[in-house]
């Protein structure tokens, strides 16, 4: 107690008074600062608002303007954007203080209570700009209770933002009457030009407007206008000539910034708002090139004005630069502004049948799993099905068949019965599964939907989609998400492995290959190496064509937007001429070196000369041979012995059918298949056909529900006649069996 006596005799005089003043005062100084300093979401929202976010090309060509609420039209110009000489103008107008006072000038508000005392009819304000901000922010009714919270935020407001970020936000979205918002659309509703344009004079008459918007309309009341101007101008000295003050008022005339690229800007406005998107300063610079753009929409009206005998109205396409993902060219129709033939409709976001633009990441699928480019494939007359799936009886677009074809020719040419054929060996839910890792939005119940025939076109799909997912094979198997701004590479996951990559851009590029389906004489040629997939839906409603040199993918669609048929059967000559010619328009300006012309191979691929007809390697009995390549030694095939021993042509069809070491199938029916009677023809007429391939398995056994039927000759000959309820086929030989189990109802 003593000690602590003498301790506090040592204190000086008056030292516990300014202790405890300290703590009175600091406390609160402290508390204050922590309140002024917490969160403001509707501060952040409002910042965060993508209104009047202007959308520009890759090179800042304007493209659009987002607007406001309502419609509103509104152009953000950021703190950047704002000239020095408009903030100025503001200031002097509105708020002479605005960069010393704290969000609240205290010698305004003086005033204004003067004002009031000694004239009661007086209207002097004193609200800041940071605290007409804050009235933006969060609308308030015009009250003392009302101006109190105003100041309140106000303060927060300051010590959250900086003076230029306040003033920007402030002169961004301040109204001007007729459905405009910001300095930056006023300049173009009052003066017809971008606000960096505008004269002092102009400016003046701009910042007096949001004042009152209907008193101050320089089109309805120019007098009210000029008059406060010039008065505003001698009271402020602020150097203005009255001449060039009554030009500015007597000269307004409105307009609008020009637009580009519409439908593009319209899917980016999109993103913008629900905040896929977002923008830097009220701006949004994409990956599109106008000039690029602009090419393509006259290479549209071009080749459709050639055929307009054919019924082909519209033609939309996508263009990817492959290094980064980003779109480079977006065009939803010939002619966004014709009202007569939906020139609004996107064409590129339209889903519609794929026709045979799948096939592609289909045997990407089949290389992955082993298979090769000389693998054998069946196009013949095939019946397929699946569980619980009707039958399927695709025929090629020529309506021939060609016996057997190698994986090469069968994709090359787009042949229908091979591609159903590969679907059905590698399982409907493993390529679906795939397409969705490629970005294809597919209903949950696709499957059943739309079955094998999701192989040659029955799957729809948007030209974005497809472009985008196309765009894997030049990338090496590698994709990302599609880029839309300028900005560093997106992530990007694995769908294929390079070598299955590289050899779908190896087959789509080889013009002997398409030589089956197209002929020699196509639309498939470019100044460089390029691949190429067309596709033509049923009764020639979607005219479809994807191309890709290493470096730009494009993709075309042409048909009509009400779903009429092209008629005069012109094919995908439409788009594949627009895709053809817009690839070689880039590879002209952006030439690659020489030895990155082609698909550059992955390291390891193997060469191998082999027999076309066999798709086995090459002997000196074969007369027709080609260069093919594997992904290892282990996948050349063995020399061929059909040409050298004739007795054993006959299997070829067989080896198509037959993975190696499997001697007998059931092709059809397919194991738990349902079959439904027809109750319109007559009772014991109907018949389900029965499949079979079998090799060096001796005689074949069939039996049906137990009772033996006479085979037939393979692949054909048995019939079953189709009773309800549910039935078991069982087919034996000397050197295997198969069985399968279908439902009748």
């Amino acid at each position: 107690m003593a000690a602590l006596k003498g301790a506090h005799k040592n204190l000086k005089p008056g030292a516990p008074l300014l202790a405890r003043a300290f703590l009175l005062l600091g406390i609160p100084t402290l508390v204050t600062a922590v309140v002024l300093s917490l969160p403001m979401p509707d501060l952040d929202a409002y910042l965060a608002d993508p209104a009047g976010t202007r959308i520009t090309d890759r090179s800042g060509a304007l493209l659009s303007v987002v607007p406001g609420p309502g419609g509103a039209f509104q152009i953000r110009a950021g703190p950047a954007g704002i000239p020095r000489e408009c903030a100025e103008i503001f200031i002097a107008l509105e708020d002479s203080r605005f960069r010393r006072h704290p969000g609240v000038d205290p010698i305004a508000v003086l005033r204004a209570l003067a004002d009031k005392v000694t004239s009661p009819a007086a209207r002097s304000g004193a609200s800041t700009l940071t605290m007409q901000l804050a009235r933006l922010v969060e609308p308030r009714a015009r009250s003392v209770p009302g101006k109190l919270v105003e100041a309140w935020w106000a303060l927060r407001i300051e010590s959250h933002l900086s003076k230029d970020r306040i003033l920007a936000a402030y002169l961004d979205a301040v109204p001007f009457g007729r459905n405009t918002q910001g300095v930056g659309a006023a300049a173009w509703t009052y003066f017809g030009t971008d606000l960096a344009r505008l004269t002092r004079a102009q400016l003046l008459a701009l910042a007096i407007i949001p004042r009152n918007p209907t008193i101050y309309d320089p089109f309805d009341h120019p007098e009210r206008l000029l008059a406060t101007a010039l008065a505003l101008d001698a009271r402020l000295h602020l150097g203005i000539s009255p001449e060039g003050i009554q030009a500015a008022v007597r000269g307004v005339h409105g307009a609008r910034p020009p637009s580009d690229a519409p439908h593009f800007a319209r899917h980016v406005q999109g993103e913008l708002l629900v905040g896929k998107l977002r923008a830097s300063e009220g701006s949004l610079r994409t990956s599109l090139d106008l000039n690029l753009n602009h090419d393509i929409e006259a290479r549209i009206r071009f080749v459709i004005s050639r055929y307009t005998g054919s019924r082909v109205t519209n033609a939309a396409v996508v263009a990817i630069d492959n290094s980064t993902g980003a779109v480079i060219g977006w065009v939803g129709s010939r002619d966004f502004s014709d009202a007569e033939h939906s020139g609004q409709v996107d064409g590129a976001l339209i889903r519609r049948q794929s026709a045979s633009t799948l096939k592609p990441f289909l045997y990407a699928c089949a290389i992955e799993k082993g298979w090769t480019a000389a693998t054998l494939l069946p196009d013949v007359p095939v019946i397929f099905g699946a569980a619980d799936e009707e039958s399927y009886r695709p025929q090629n677009f020529d309506k021939r068949s060609h016996g057997v074809v190698r994986l090469r020719t069968a994709l090359a040419s787009s042949l229908n019965v091979p591609a159903v054929y590969t679907l059905s060996r590698l399982g409907l839910p493993v390529f679906l599964r795939t397409l969705k890792d490629l970005g294809f939005s597919m209903p949950v119940d696709a499957a059943a939907r739309y079955g094998l025939g999701t192989a040659i076109g029955n799957a729809e799909v948007s030209l974005v989609e497809l472009v985008h997912a196309f765009s894997v094979f030049p990338r090496g198997g590698a994709l990302g998400d599609l880029v839309l701004v300028q900005g560093g590479p997106p992530d990007v996951h694995r769908v294929y492995d390079p070598f299955s990559a590289w050899m779908i851009c190896n087959i789509l590029s080889d013009p002997s290959a398409r030589a089956t389906g197209f002929g020699s004489h196509t639309y498939f040629r470019t100044s460089v190496p390029s691949m190429f997939k067309s596709g033509t839906s049923s009764e020639f409603t979607n005219l479809w064509c994807i191309g890709a040199t290493p470096r730009y993918t494009v993709g075309a669609w042409a048909g009509n937007f009400d779903g009429r048929a092209v008629i005069n059967k012109t094919g995908s000559i439409v788009p594949t001429q627009i895709v053809s010619e817009i690839l070689n328009r880039l590879s002209e300006e952006h030439p690659l070196p020489q030895n990155a012309r082609d698909f550059a191979p992955p390291p390891g691929v193997v060469s191998a000369r082999i027999d076309t007809v066999t798709g086995l390697a090459a002997t000196p009995f074969c007369d027709s041979t080609r260069t093919e390549y594997f992904r290892s030694q282990s996948e050349v095939p063995p020399p061929c012995d059909y040409h050298a021993d004739p007795r054993t042509r006959g299997a070829l069809l067989l080896d198509s059918l037959l993975a190696s070491g499997e001697t007998m199938r059931i092709v059809f029916p397919v194991n738990g298949q349902v079959f439904y009677l027809d109750e319109t023809l007559r009772a014991g007429t109907q018949a389900l056909p029965v499949s079979i391939a079998a090799r060096n398995a001796g005689d074949v056994t069939v039996t049906v529900d137990g009772r033996r039927v006479s085979p037939g000759p393979q692949l054909s000959g048995i019939r079953i006649p189709l009773t309800r309820g549910s039935h078991l086929v069982v087919a034996e030989g000397a050197r295997g069996s198969d069985r399968v189990r279908f439902e009748v109802r």
